[in-house]
């Protein structure tokens, strides 16, 4: 096995504002066209909090201020695998702003009953999870 054939580490954060989320159309990459919230990769010597973090800042220009565990699931979709942990944070600053416009169409807040097609799949699992309690998705 090759470097690039290993599990990459994500993480991606589900915004809530009352009883909305925040997502966006992916326009490249695995999942283009599908609608996801903030996320990437973990960075050498980062925390897998200040790697969320990280990401949205550098996608929406919110700034978060608290997150909490929401699942870890082992994706292996859109020709890659990835280990992906996701959290909730519901304690943030700021107003969305479409940061890397290469990579998404536009930020919106969609009811968390009624989500936008198709999602990504991480969020989709990270939903099932935020529903059902259910903490890890093999």
């Amino acid at each position: 096995m090759t470097v690039a054939e290993r599990p990459k580490v994500g993480v991606g954060v589900m915004l809530l504002r009352g009883s909305g989320m925040l997502l966006g159309k992916r326009l490249r990459s695995h999942g283009a066209g599908s609608y996801g919230w903030c996320g990437g990769h973990v960075e050498f010597g980062e925390t897998l909090e200040e790697a969320a973090a990280r990401e949205v800042t550098e996608e929406s220009g919110l700034k978060v201020h608290g997150l909490r565990l929401l699942c870890v699931s082992n994706v292996r979709e859109y020709g890659r695998h990835y280990i992906d942990i996701e959290f909730v944070a519901e304690d943030f600053e700021g107003t969305p702003v479409v940061r890397e416009p290469d990579r998404l169409e536009s930020w919106d807040w969609y009811p968390l009953d009624a989500p936008p097609s198709p999602l990504f799949l991480p969020v989709r699992l990270a939903l099932d999870s935020y529903r059902t309690g259910q903490m890890y998705n093999p």
